[in-house]
């Protein structure tokens, strides 16, 4: 019987044939030999032409030929004939045996009906039959193929209590069903149990597993069991090589074609299944053009490509908007013989949607129908996507053409059920998405509240989406509540979920409770990806918060998740604000990772070196983003021409400006604005209005930061009478006067004497809906002091507090000047206290000011003679105040300080290091630098800075490297400004060692190369003449493996080679 065994048709026909020929007789071994092979290929018809010749012989079918013919029913999923026979068996006097039991057991598990199954199971004792093992496994395999697994491994645990041991067969069922539901860790331990028991697993139980660790992901892990595999004899086959192939090809395609060339190599042929894996990893990487290469492969090596491999290529063509060349490769499907089906045309339809060409995805929707291939719900969720999308088309569309797009969506939506198309969980979540993006949330509430209609339950896509809208529309608390909520409904939140929540929270500046978020969610196994941590950075960046950024930076490169363009933009951005060195030092890193830098990027660098004062470095970063094939935007000469303005190069602003037509490039309200500010600043009103008017006449309307520059250009001309005119005329052009306007109109009022008015305005304001703030308030507590009404001032720093508005370190200098002025020297302290305990920093013109009251009242007691300490407010000469100030003084400061609760700290040794610098006061800065140390104090970046460059402008270099190694070694380093005077002065005293060794180090602080090039090459020694100089520093910085721009590096060698 060995060739039916073995499925060996034919050649058992042939030598059934030999037999009559030789006219050896046939005998009922003979017949059931036939009539089992024909059952296992489900041919009953030929089988029972076998049986009829056991019957014309005069022989009774037996047990084995009955059991046969019920493996042959069930073959072919015909269960009433296979139960009419196990029935019948009895009175034909045949008994029915284990393996009777178990093909009809097989075959009631195969169609699912697993509850008969068992039933059947349970009353085999009837014919005093017990379970074997084959029947122990069908059981086992039908409980686990209809998601019962748990009481398929009960029912595997309980064999050996009963006598029955499973087989190597049995341990590949538990085996491939623990895999298929991600318990691949418990599959690879049930291989050391089978291992244990002696039996030897099979290359069907290697794959099971292999197959488990690739869809899980765990590609090393799969490769160990490939190792353990071959270790055990047990030879990969092609399936082994088909599942490692699909395996690597979800994250890297390189690997994955690695193993096509070991399968070649180990003579395994790749079928359709192996090309179809590869060609998908390669479409997923964006790679198409390989895609197409590995379909000219597949037909070389005479494999037909199926709808699958078409499908893929199709779908990724439109995900890239390579429409046109979809619909050709659909169009040649007829010539291949290859009939669309529901997946290709889904493709296809959604190709078009995405790209807005509705009328085109509904043409081809009806050619689907009527080519008789019925769309399903995936192909009406793509249109119902599509129209939703509308809404994003260009803001020329009317806001009824954008809701037409949701009231075609719903009304297909509405049409599905009467297509016989079921309306599923993405039906509804595209839907909801839809209203979500149109900011109609309750609308998707409604809906989401509906799914239960359908039968459908929320997917986490469904919950994700909701939780979205929520977050966007401003009703975080209800988005948070409902990601709370999901587990309890069952529904466990994903990566996407988590970071939509994060990213909201990091919107709303809960850095820290977003943070708390991602260790939750490492906590529940998910992988932030790039989009969450850049969410996360983001959060921080904007919270000032840098260092925590930079970890969060070190968390996701030490997760082996990648920085993308992104994330270096956030980070840029965030150093832009207070350290553009460690931002251009990014830029560096960007270049290095094969990141390319774009708008965006050299926008917010520029932004960065405007804000220090810069602007050289601005102008050059412009040129590298030109250089690079970057076009600069209205946002890139907007900041340049602010900045421009802010230093009084208005003509330099103007020619920029009058550039943009030929840069085809439209001036819009931010650059108007700069630029009649900057005119106004100059006192040039009629060029400010003749651009106002301009400006008008282009159809770019003016807002309220345009009419507030020219008003308070007015205010300056002492013009009141015209400013209060603009305010008319501004509220005539539908523009709403703001706090600021208000806020200038009361400041020039105070300083006029006017209160009365200023009261009046304060009072407008308020009642126009505004509420003051603290350049509001603070104007007049200025006032107030200015001519000695402290108890008015008093009130107002009160109700500006009740008002919920926080004083800043000017608002407190003025009332401390105040008490000060009147030698009221304990409530000066007692204002410091408050800015000390409010978090305020106070500024070395505070510290100043105590100093001038603490000078004039020791001077009074000695009755010496005052240096020019007069005040009136602020008025008075802070240099000579530094420049009186000694060692005992700061001292006497501290003390003071102290009685009042304020322990010095080193912003407070700052300041004062920062104005005894300004006015060389070297000695005094030694013994402070001492004393901070004595105290455990650690002087900052800005107090270092002051006196390296007090050190330079004396030419006591010496003395400044002295400060250089000290910064170096508590990790703190020197300004390029500072080094580019350090370093030219050490070279107008021949010191070229020194220099080389300063510069070096200087290489290893991490600046951006480009930086460091600008400030000391260019801007310090071509400056200067040095080019040789420049010459050799140029080749230090290329040894050490600096790496210039282009444009930087031209910029060096033309001023080499033109010295």
């Amino acid at each position: 019987m060995s060739l039916s065994k073995f499925l060996m048709i034919d050649e058992m026909k042939s030598v059934y044939s030999e037999m009559l020929n030789d006219r050896v007789s046939p005998n009922i071994f003979t017949w059931n030999t036939m009539v089992n092979g024909y059952c296992k290929i489900g041919n009953v018809v030929e089988a029972q032409r076998y049986v009829t010749k056991i019957v014309q012989a005069g022989l009774n079918p037996d047990t084995f030929t009955y059991t046969s013919l019920i493996l042959g029913h069930c073959r072919n999923k015909d269960l009433d004939s296979a139960f009419r026979i196990f029935r019948m068996m009895p009175s034909k006097g045949c008994r029915r045996n284990e393996v009777s039991y178990t093909n009809l057991i097989l075959g009631l598990c195969e169609a699912e009906q697993v509850d008969e199954a068992i039933k059947l199971f349970e009353a085999m004792g009837e014919d005093f039959c017990y379970p074997t093992v084959r029947t122990y496994t069908v059981i086992i395999f039908g409980l686990c193929e209809t998601g019962r697994k748990s009481e398929g491994i009960k029912l595997f645990e309980e064999m050996s209590q009963k006598g029955c041991e499973p087989n190597a067969h049995t341990y590949t069922v538990i085996i491939d069903s623990l895999c298929k539901d991600t318990k691949v860790d418990e599959a690879r331990e049930m291989v050391g149990r089978m291992l244990e028991k002696g039996l030897v697993p099979s290359v069907v139980t290697y794959n099971a597993l292999i197959d488990g660790y690739c869809k899980h992901g765990a590609m090393e892990a799969a490769l160990e069991v490939l190792g353990m595999m071959e270790s055990n004899n047990c030879f990969p086959n092609e399936r082994t090589y088909n599942e490692l192939i699909a395996g690597f090809c979800k994250k890297n395609v390189h690997k994955a074609m690695a193993f096509l060339d070991k399968m070649l190599e180990l003579k395994l042929v790749p079928n359709v299944v192996t090309y179809n894996s590869l060609i998908h990893g390669q479409c997923k990487m964006g790679q198409l053009d390989n895609a197409f290469r590995l379909l000219e492969m597949m037909k070389k090596n005479g494999l037909v490509p199926d709808q699958w491999t078409y499908s893929v290529l199709i779908d990724s063509l439109c995900k890239v908007d390579r429409i046109e060349e979809a619909r050709n490769l659909f169009d040649s499907l007829k010539e291949k013989s290859l009939k669309a089906n529901e997946v290709i045309y889904t493709a296809l339809i959604d190709g078009y949607c995405k790209v807005g060409k509705i009328e085109d995805a509904n043409y081809l929707l009806d050619r689907m129908i009527n080519q008789g291939c019925l769309p399903n719900s995936c192909t009406y969720n793509a249109i119902i996507d599509g129209l939703c999308n509308m809404k994003n088309m260009k803001e020329a569309l009317s806001t009824v053409k954008k809701m037409a797009g949701m009231d075609s969506a719903f009304r297909i939506f509405r049409m599905m059920p009467s297509k016989g198309c079921r309306r599923n969980e993405v039906s509804y979540t595209n839907l909801i998405l839809g209203l979500c993006e149109a900011e109609q949330v309750d609308e998707a509430i409604k809906l989401f509240e509906a799914m239960g209609e359908d039968f459908c339950y929320p997917t986490v896509r469904t919950y994700t989406v909701i939780i979205f809208g929520l977050c966007e529309t401003g009703r975080k608390s209800e988005g948070i509540k409902l990601f709370e909520e999901m587990s309890q409904k069952g529904c466990e939140p994903n990566a996407h979920t988590y970071t939509v929540i994060i990213d909201s929270l990091c919107k709303d500046t809960k850095v820290d409770e977003a943070r708390e978020m991602v260790g939750r969610m490492l906590e529940k196994g998910l992988v932030p990806s790039v989009v969450t941590y850049n969410a996360l950075i983001d959060g921080y960046c904007k919270h000032g918060a840098m260092e925590a950024a930079l970890e969060v930076l070190g968390m996701m490169e030490s997760n082996n998740c990648f920085p993308n363009e992104r994330t270096y933009n956030e980070l840029i951005a965030g150093f832009c604000k207070k350290n553009v060195h460690k931002a251009m030092a990014f830029l560096d890193k960007m270049l290095e990772l094969k990141l390319v830098p774009n708008v965006v990027t050299y926008n917010s660098l520029i932004h960065g070196q405007c804000k220090m004062g810069q602007l050289d470095n601005a102008f050059r970063l412009l040129e590298m983003m030109k250089k690079n094939g970057l076009v600069p935007d209205q946002w890139t000469y907007s900041v340049l021409i602010d900045s421009l303005c802010k230093v009084d190069r208005i003509e330099e602003a103007r020619n920029l400006f009058d550039s943009l037509k030929e840069k085809s490039l439209k001036a819009n309200e931010v650059i108007y604005t700069a630029l009649i500010d900057g005119y106004c600043k100059v006192g040039k009103i009629e060029d400010a209005n003749y651009l106002l008017d301009r400006m008008i006449n282009q159809g770019c309307l003016p807002n309220s930061c345009t009419y507030n520059a020219i008003i308070d250009g007015l205010c300056n001309m002492k013009n009141m009478k015209e400013a209060l005119s603009t305010v008319k005329k501004m509220a005539g052009m539908g523009v709403k006067p703001t706090v600021d306007t208000y806020t200038i109109l009361i400041k020039w009022m105070l300083k006029e004497g006017d209160f009365d008015h200023a009261h009046g305005t304060l009072d407008q304001l308020i009642s126009s809906g505004c509420q003051p703030d603290v350049l509001t308030y603070t104007a007049f507590i200025h006032a107030y002091c200015g001519v000695g009404r402290l108890k008015e001032a008093e009130d107002m720093m009160i109700r500006m507090k009740e008002g919920g508005v926080f004083p800043d370190s000017l608002t407190y200098t003025l009332l401390l000047d105040a008490y000060g002025c009147l030698g009221l020297m304990h409530s000066a302290f007692d204002v410091l206290k408050c800015m000390f305990d409010a978090g305020c920093e106070p500024s070395h013109h505070t510290y100043s000011i105590l100093f001038k009251y603490l000078l004039k009242d020791r001077r009074t007691k000695d009755d010496s003679p005052a240096v020019n300490l007069v005040s009136n407010g602020m008025l008075f000469d802070h240099a000579d105040v530094w420049k009186s100030m000694e060692f005992d003084t700061a001292l006497e400061l501290f003390e003071k300080m102290r009685q009042h609760g304020c322990v010095p700290n080193a912003n407070t040794y700052g300041k004062l290091i920062i104005g005894l610098c300004k006015v060389g006061r070297f000695v005094v800065v030694q013994k402070l630098f001492d004393h901070m140390r004595d105290q455990g104090i650690s002087p900052g970046e800005d107090a270092y800075n002051s006196l390296l460059n007090c050190f330079c402008e004396l030419g006591m270099y010496d003395d400044a490297m002295i400060v250089v190694d000290l910064m170096i070694k508590s990790s703190q380093f020197p300004y390029l400004d500072s080094y580019r005077q350090l370093i030219c002065g050490l070279y107008d005293q021949g010191d070229k060692e020194k220099v080389d060794t300063l510069f070096a180090n200087l290489l290893r602080c991490g600046y951006s190369s480009d930086e460091v090039a600008w400030k000391i090459l260019i801007d310090g020694l071509l400056k200067k003449g040095l080019a040789d100089r420049c010459s050799e520093l140029l080749s230090i910085m290329e040894k050490m493996g600096c790496q210039l721009h282009p444009n930087t590096y031209s910029l060096l060698i033309e001023g080499i080679d033109g010295a």
